[in-house]
């Protein structure tokens, strides 16, 4: 069903990497019919932890900037609390650290075919022992997070960040699930992840009855979580983000016990 290839070595070069960890991450090269999916485009997954039987799994989705190094390292970090890890590569092997170039590699992006990519990730992490799984993103990721909270059977949680859907790819107050959303504060992208979006969203999730959490990061603007990694921290840095790395590891920590309470 897959191939297994060596450990990404941009991962392995990473300053947030820690060679003596033991969970590696690893690329399997899958077949969208083994991921159940009907649109037969190859997709690449990023795995850690696979090995812990039985333990929930956790589908973590990229930004715009495509699987890069701090989304490696989220992923990690994720590993590290024992959750399996999923890392799916809708870019299909693209990444830019060039805000513009990445902003046009989401606006080519096919978002529904993205979703359809995150329900085989999450059938696959069943399908590998894990009885719960859960999603969590950042950014595009966080929208698409919203999206297969709604779209996708097999659910338990999810945790978006700083994202919300379009109402023409997934309605959210058609959400069942629980729900913790986490916004900066001092976010500008207005309708996508800024106060009002924030607000938006949470009135939406109200409609729907489920269970839900949106919370605003003080002090902290959009991508705010990368400050936790090198990489990720010069990032913000360069495109002027509030950034404050203590909130960023309270709000992340905040989603790791929200998962560890919903994925039972």
């Amino acid at each position: 069903m897959y191939d297994v290839y060596a450990v990404d070595p941009m991962f392995r070069n990473s300053a947030t990497y820690d060679q003596n960890r033991g969970s590696e991450l690893q690329r399997r090269h899958l077949a969208h019919d083994s991921l159940q999916n009907n649109t037969n485009r190859p997709l690449n997954l990023f795995f850690l932890n696979m090995t812990a039987a039985g333990k929930p799994g956790i589908v973590c989705i990229q930004e715009w900037w495509g699987v890069a190094p701090w989304t490696r390292a989220q992923a990690q970090y994720i590993a590290d609390r024992g959750f399996r890890v999923l890392v799916p590569d809708l870019y299909r092997g693209k990444l830019s650290l060039e805000a513009k170039e990445a902003e046009h590699l989401m606006g080519g992006l096919d978002w529904a075919g993205a979703v359809e990519d995150i329900r085989g990730a999450v059938a696959h992490l069943k399908e590998e022992g894990s009885k719960a799984v859960g999603v969590t993103g950042f950014c595009m990721g966080g929208a698409l997070t919203l999206a297969s909270a709604v779209l996708v059977e097999g659910i338990a949680a999810a945790a978006p960040f700083y994202g919300t859907p379009s109402p023409g790819l997934a309605d959210v107050s058609k959400c069942s699930v629980p729900v913790l959303a986490q916004f900066g504060e001092k976010d500008n992208h207005a309708g996508f992840s800024d106060p009002e979006a924030a607000k938006a969203l949470e009135g939406k999730l109200k409609a729907s009855g489920c269970e839900h959490e949106v919370v605003q990061v003080p002090g902290v603007g959009h991508g705010f979580l990368n400050a936790l990694f090198k990489d990720g921290l010069e990032a913000n840095e360069k495109l002027g983000r509030p950034t404050d790395p203590s909130a960023a590891r309270t709000a992340f920590d905040r989603a790791m016990e929200f998962f560890a309470k919903k994925l039972v």
